[in-house]
Protein backbone atom coordinates (compact mmCIF):
# COMPACT_ATOMS: atom_id res chain seq x y z
CA UNK A 1 0.00 0.00 0.00
CA UNK A 2 1.37 3.40 -0.95
CA UNK A 3 1.79 6.07 1.68
CA UNK A 4 0.40 9.57 1.23
CA UNK A 5 3.23 12.05 0.71
CA UNK A 6 2.79 15.72 1.61
CA UNK A 7 3.31 18.24 -1.15
CA UNK A 8 5.39 21.19 -0.06
CA UNK A 9 3.48 23.58 -2.30
CA UNK A 10 4.38 26.90 -0.71
CA UNK A 11 7.69 28.73 -0.78
CA UNK A 12 9.09 31.56 1.33
CA UNK A 13 12.17 33.33 0.00
CA UNK A 14 14.13 36.34 1.08
CA UNK A 15 17.41 38.15 1.30
CA UNK A 16 18.74 40.90 3.47
CA UNK A 17 21.52 42.23 5.63
CA UNK A 18 22.37 41.16 9.17
CA UNK A 19 24.82 42.50 11.74
CA UNK A 20 25.08 40.50 15.01
CA UNK A 21 21.43 39.35 15.21
CA UNK A 22 18.23 39.67 13.19
CA UNK A 23 14.72 38.20 13.53
CA UNK A 24 13.03 37.69 10.14
CA UNK A 25 9.23 37.31 10.28
CA UNK A 26 8.36 34.52 7.85
CA UNK A 27 4.68 35.17 8.37
CA UNK A 28 1.58 34.67 10.46
CA UNK A 29 0.42 31.08 10.87
CA UNK A 30 -3.30 31.03 9.90
CA UNK A 31 -5.82 30.32 12.66
CA UNK A 32 -6.48 26.59 13.10
CA UNK A 33 -3.50 25.60 10.95
CA UNK A 34 0.07 24.54 11.50
CA UNK A 35 3.04 24.70 9.16
CA UNK A 36 4.71 21.46 8.08
CA UNK A 37 8.25 22.34 7.04
CA UNK A 38 9.70 20.45 4.09
CA UNK A 39 13.08 21.69 2.97
CA UNK A 40 15.20 24.83 3.25
CA UNK A 41 18.37 26.38 1.90
CA UNK A 42 20.21 29.04 3.89
CA UNK A 43 23.08 31.06 2.42
CA UNK A 44 25.71 33.27 4.05
CA UNK A 45 27.09 35.49 1.31
CA UNK A 46 30.03 37.14 3.04
CA UNK A 47 30.31 36.13 6.72
CA UNK A 48 29.69 33.10 8.94
CA UNK A 49 26.05 32.86 10.04
CA UNK A 50 23.84 30.74 12.29
CA UNK A 51 20.22 30.16 11.28
CA UNK A 52 17.48 29.22 13.76
CA UNK A 53 14.01 28.27 12.53
CA UNK A 54 11.50 29.12 15.30
CA UNK A 55 7.76 29.34 15.84
CA UNK A 56 5.88 31.12 18.56
CA UNK A 57 4.54 29.25 21.54
CA UNK A 58 0.76 29.04 21.66
CA UNK A 59 -0.89 32.48 22.09
CA UNK A 60 2.46 34.32 21.72
CA UNK A 61 3.47 36.54 18.81
CA UNK A 62 6.73 38.33 19.66
CA UNK A 63 10.18 37.54 18.30
CA UNK A 64 11.99 36.57 21.50
CA UNK A 65 13.69 33.38 22.63
CA UNK A 66 11.26 33.18 25.57
CA UNK A 67 8.14 33.35 23.33
CA UNK A 68 9.38 30.94 20.63
CA UNK A 69 10.42 27.33 20.33
CA UNK A 70 13.46 26.18 18.37
CA UNK A 71 12.53 23.92 15.45
CA UNK A 72 15.93 23.73 13.74
CA UNK A 73 19.44 25.15 14.01
CA UNK A 74 22.24 25.19 11.47
CA UNK A 75 25.24 27.28 10.48
CA UNK A 76 27.29 27.99 7.39
CA UNK A 77 30.54 29.73 6.61
CA UNK A 78 31.00 32.87 4.51
CA UNK A 79 30.28 32.17 0.87
CA UNK A 80 28.55 28.89 1.69
CA UNK A 81 25.07 27.49 1.91
CA UNK A 82 23.41 24.64 3.74
CA UNK A 83 20.37 22.53 2.79
CA UNK A 84 18.00 21.29 5.50
CA UNK A 85 15.64 18.32 5.14
CA UNK A 86 12.90 18.93 7.71
CA UNK A 87 10.81 16.11 6.25
CA UNK A 88 13.59 13.67 7.17
CA UNK A 89 12.98 11.00 4.55
CA UNK A 90 9.28 10.60 5.25
CA UNK A 91 9.12 11.33 8.98
CA UNK A 92 6.89 14.32 9.48
CA UNK A 93 8.99 15.70 12.30
CA UNK A 94 9.07 19.47 12.01
CA UNK A 95 5.81 21.32 12.51
CA UNK A 96 4.76 24.51 14.23
CA UNK A 97 2.12 24.83 16.93
CA UNK A 98 -1.55 24.71 15.94
CA UNK A 99 -2.21 28.42 15.53
CA UNK A 100 -4.72 30.44 17.50
CA UNK A 101 -4.32 33.21 14.92
CA UNK A 102 -1.45 35.17 16.49
CA UNK A 103 1.61 32.91 16.15
CA UNK A 104 4.35 33.52 13.59
CA UNK A 105 7.14 31.52 11.98
CA UNK A 106 10.54 33.17 12.50
CA UNK A 107 14.07 32.91 11.18
CA UNK A 108 16.64 34.10 13.73
CA UNK A 109 20.00 34.86 12.11
CA UNK A 110 23.08 35.38 14.26
CA UNK A 111 26.77 36.15 13.81
CA UNK A 112 29.73 36.78 16.09
CA UNK A 113 30.68 39.72 13.89
CA UNK A 114 29.05 43.17 14.09
CA UNK A 115 29.92 43.84 10.44
CA UNK A 116 27.01 43.75 8.00
CA UNK A 117 26.61 40.58 5.96
CA UNK A 118 24.13 39.33 3.37
CA UNK A 119 21.90 36.27 3.88
CA UNK A 120 19.45 34.41 1.63
CA UNK A 121 16.84 31.77 2.39
CA UNK A 122 14.36 29.50 0.62
CA UNK A 123 11.87 27.50 2.71
CA UNK A 124 9.40 24.97 1.26
CA UNK A 125 6.37 24.15 3.40
CA UNK A 126 2.69 23.29 3.43
CA UNK A 127 -0.21 24.20 5.71
CA UNK A 128 -2.13 21.43 7.46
Amino acid sequence: MAQVQPVFDSIMTGTGSVNAELWVDLGLIPNGKQILLGYATYTAEDKNLQFETRSNLSTKSTATVVDTTLLDWTSTTAGGSVDRDFYQYGNIATTTVMSTGVEHLWLRIRSQSQAAGVYDYIVRYTLQ
